[in-house]
């Protein structure tokens, strides 16, 4: 009985063995694979680093343009607004300038319009007309 006993045994025996070497080689061969995972997902991250470093560059870089960018907004808005406070002082002095016109205007037609009288009034025949017109140019 020993002897079937011990035989058992190293059936048993050669039989775990074999089962532990089999799991062992699974778990040799799984190991591999998530050591090759581990190792892309490394790469991945180091690259999605540096892509995260790219971005973060070229957004300091929008936001240095976009600050460049307000401040010649800025700029653009006070020369309108220059702009805009010469163009009304203009038309005020063009407004004033009209009106000075026309009034020169009238005064100047008020004194033509008397002398024509004057020059077509049969009562008045010792000024000629060389006169009167001297006497329009000097008041103009």
């Amino acid at each position: 009985m020993t002897d079937i006993t011990s035989r058992i045994a190293s059936v048993v025996v050669g039989l775990i063995a074999v089962v532990l070497g089999i799991a062992c080689a699974v778990q040799f061969f799984e190991l591999r694979s998530v050591r090759a995972a581990y190792a892309i997902a490394q790469q991945k991250g180091a690259a999605d680093d540096q892509s995260i470093g790219t971005l973060r560059a070229q957004l300091a870089t929008s936001q240095a343009d976009l600050a460049a960018a307000a401040s010649g907004v800025q700029a653009c808005s006070a020369s309108v607004t220059q702009a805009a406070s010469e163009a009304f002082a203009v038309r005020a002095a063009a407004a004033a300038a009209q009106a000075k016109a026309a009034t020169q205007a009238q005064s100047y037609q008020h004194q033509i319009d008397a002398l024509s009288q004057r020059i077509l009034d049969p009562s008045n025949q010792s000024e000629t007309c060389d006169a009167a017109f001297d006497r329009l140019r000097g008041a103009l």
